[in-house]
């Protein structure tokens, strides 16, 4: 036995090697990629695979307030943003790519709270922050600006002018 070992002697270290690329690609599948918009850990189609008439709401429950909600509350939500028209996206958004990272809220608040990143999309925010309140029983929902000039983390800014989002509903527990 020690005979045919030493007959190839790089076959197990080769074979290891393998394993270790596999284990990497397999960690880390988007290493050396340009950086590229996620939803929910996998790659987003971004602004480009947007309709013309599509407004896209990303509904973002922060992980401390999941039991906050329940399943009801949330497919209630979902189902009537999207008799207003709306997508609703529950989920996190993030970037992938040469690293790999998640975003909760995409503005600063410390509660419930519409974020909306076009002045435009206002009446929107409203209309998805009336929505939010009536169906999660939280007292007045407001709706926040995000201006991307003044946000200083350069990936929430890639983010939001790739993602394609139109609003965030970011959900605080009570």
């Amino acid at each position: 036995m020690k005979a045919n070992l030493n007959k190839y002697p790089n076959s197990s270290h080769q074979v290891s090697k393998q394993a270790d690329i596999v284990s990497v690609r397999q960690a880390y599948p988007t290493l050396g990629q340009p950086k590229f918009v996620t939803y929910n850990g996998g790659p987003w189609k971004g602004r480009a695979g947007k309709g013309g008439q599509e407004r896209w709401v990303d509904v973002y429950i922060d992980p401390v307030s999941v039991g906050e909600f329940s399943t009801d509350q949330i497919d209630q939500l979902v189902e009537e943003l999207k008799t207003s028209g709306y997508t609703p996206l529950p989920g996190m958004f993030g970037i992938g790519g040469p690293y790999v990272t998640g975003y909760g809220p995409l503005g600063n608040s410390l509660r419930t709270t519409v974020f909306y990143f076009d002045r435009s999309s206002q009446p929107m925010a409203h209309n998805v922050a009336a929505t939010a309140s009536r169906i999660l029983s939280i007292e007045a929902v407001e709706p926040q600006f995000v201006d991307v000039s003044d946000v200083q983390q350069k990936d929430i800014v890639f983010l939001i002018e790739n993602s394609g989002l139109d609003l965030q509903l970011y959900l605080v527990g009570r």
